[in-house]
């Protein structure tokens, strides 16, 4: 998969195949450093993501309060 096309899910699906792997009889080291590198770089795109909309929530609740204090119509 492309990191262009990665979404939080499947960045998650991957996540949970990665452990998976691990939890197997992964003998390869080689692939044991590859798949962990790959699951640091899920990781933080996932925390991203989810710092991201946490911040455009906050921000669409905050205009919203505004808009209900001021009496504003939503744009």
């Amino acid at each position: 998969m492309e990191d262009s096309e990665l979404t939080y899910s499947k960045a998650i699906e991957e996540l949970r195949q990665i452990l998976q792997d691990l939890q197997g009889d992964l003998e390869d080291i080689d692939q044991l450093e590859k798949k962990m590198k790959r699951a640091r770089f899920l990781l933080h795109y996932c925390h991203k993501k989810l710092k991201d909309v946490n911040t455009s929530i906050e921000q669409i609740v905050e205009e919203m309060e505004q808009e209900a204090e001021g009496g504003n119509e939503p744009e």
